[in-house]
């Protein structure tokens, strides 16, 4: 009998260290197969227990796969907001490049077309270099007209059109440095 004993718990024993090996149910197969062994009633609350225990946890599992499909669902809607303004940003981004091509286009063409119109303009200029400062006392455009008639030799009668004279556009010079140019525009 003492023999039976022992073999009934090596069994048990084997069926526990079986039953936690293989997590869970089988932990709870092998309380319950020692239940049924001890007590038929308390192998009814057991059961009942267990069986309570695996609803509740169901219930938890499926509470939190709810939550997560949700939060799941919320970030999708999300990363669908995100991917439409960034192919928004990405559109108005290209046409942003496409545009400042064409105005990168046209300025260049107008820088062209500013410095021919610089060029043609300054055709009519004269630069007159080695006049002393202040020299042309009121008017510079009188004393322009009289110093390149004086010194080219003009006859009295020729009109000579000058538009307007002034110095170069650089600060005055100091009393041992090089003297500032005179710009005569002709009409």
């Amino acid at each position: 009998m003492e023999t039976r004993e022992k073999s009934r718990k090596t069994n048990t024993d084997a069926l526990e260290i079986k039953g936690r090996q293989q997590g869970g149910a089988g932990a709870a197969h092998v309380l319950a197969h020692n239940a049924n062994r001890a007590n038929p009633d308390s192998v009814q609350i057991n059961l009942e227990r267990i069986l309570e225990e695996i609803q509740n946890f169901r219930k938890e599992n499926s509470r939190q796969l709810d939550e997560i499909k949700i939060e799941l669902n919320k970030t999708i809607q999300r990363i669908g907001h995100a991917e439409d303004r960034i192919e928004g940003t990405e559109t108005r981004v290209q046409n942003v490049e496409e545009t400042m091509k064409k105005i990168i286009k046209m300025q260049s063409q107008l820088e062209s077309k500013q410095i021919d119109q610089e060029g043609r303009s300054r055709r009519d200029n004269i630069r007159v270099y080695n006049v002393p400062e202040d020299i042309e006392k009121n008017s510079m455009n009188d004393y322009v007209e009289q110093l390149l008639r004086d010194t080219l030799d003009f006859p009295p009668d020729t009109e000579l059109h000058v538009e307007r004279a002034h110095r170069a556009l650089v600060p005055k010079p100091g009393k041992n440095a090089r003297l500032r140019s005179i710009v005569v525009k002709f009409l």
